[in-house]
């Protein structure tokens, strides 16, 4: 897994199988040109990881292992297309924490069909995610970010922040 350090000091890998060239710099992309076999091939090394890291923290104690950020975009067009799909995410909100890992959704919507249906994903997922979502003004030529999010955490009450220009790298900032 390639390090991403500029942004969140750790390993980064994106399945999108919508990417387009220039999109995602520096992260390892899985899935490009809608190549769902790609994504579903990752997801089950993401299983073996995942096994790998709990019998290591079962025989050696171990708590500490590298970061890896797994971003998931397009999450809708999986559907019978990556056969992994549920299983992962049920993984991701089970499995991840104590050992290292993390996802990122990437949605247009918060439907029961994108989380898997109603295959037993639901109230895992309303106790387990946060959401963050942008908050836009509508424009006849679209919607325009107003540099703000809603931010809903199980437990707590909602909340809003102010979204940085993510079009500017890092390295770019003032």
């Amino acid at each position: 897994f390639p390090s991403h350090d500029r942004w969140i000091g750790h390993d980064v890998a994106v399945l999108d199988p919508h990417y387009r060239k220039g999109e995602w710099e520096g992260c390892k992309v899985i899935g490009s040109g809608k190549n769902y076999k790609a994504i579903d091939t990752y997801l089950s090394e993401v299983f073996a990881l995942i096994d790998a890291r709990y019998r290591e923290r079962e025989t050696n104690g171990t708590d500490s292992f590298k970061p890896l950020t797994i971003v998931v975009e397009e999450l809708t067009g999986w559907d019978g297309k990556v056969d992994n799909a549920q299983e992962f995410i049920k993984a991701s909100l089970s499995d991840f924490r104590k050992i290292g890992l993390k996802a990122l959704f990437i949605s247009h919507g918060d439907t029961n069909t994108l989380w898997g249906g109603g295959r037993g994903t639901r109230g895992l997922r309303d106790s387990s995610l946060a959401f963050i979502k942008p908050q836009v003004k509508l424009t006849p030529m679209g919607a325009k970010p107003l540099g703000k999010a809603q931010v809903s955490i199980p437990g707590s009450d909602s909340f809003t922040v102010d979204v940085p220009d993510f079009s500017v790298s890092p390295a770019q900032a003032p």
